[in-house]
């Protein structure tokens, strides 16, 4: 008896949420027609136009702008390609040393272990 109930209630929600995307699919049309306006394009126009006005544009020369900010940008990248190398040379000492590659460097014979076995002869 419980899951005719639990079924009905089921089956009105469904034909509730039915009726009423019916009733209101023409607003959301017509919503999303008015709303395409508003791409990415329009939003970069918008804000090109905006720097376009803007004092800051207007004092200074556009390449002088355009400049200082590649200058900062590659002042940026420069940085995070240090701290990433560092990053690298750090995880590379880590799995050398979980792999135990240290320990074999030091096994590794002296300098003059060639020098002693021609003094030998």
């Amino acid at each position: 008896m419980h899951y005719l109930i639990a079924f009905a209630v089921f089956v009105g929600s469904c034909t509730g949420i039915y009726l009423f995307l019916r009733k209101k699919i023409f607003y959301i049309r017509s919503e999303v027609e008015e709303q395409r306006g508003f791409g990415v394009k329009d939003i970069v126009q918008s804000f090109v136009e905006q720097f376009k006005q803007s004092k800051l544009f207007q004092r200074h020369a556009p390449e002088k702008v355009l400049h200082k900010t590649l200058s900062r940008a590659r002042i940026v990248a420069l940085k995070m390609e240090n701290k990433i190398a560092f990053w690298l040379e750090k995880l590379r000492m880590r799995a050398q040393k979980k792999n135990g590659a240290v320990q074999e460097e030091e096994k590794k014979l002296p300098g003059d272990y060639w020098e002693r076995l021609k003094g030998k002869k």
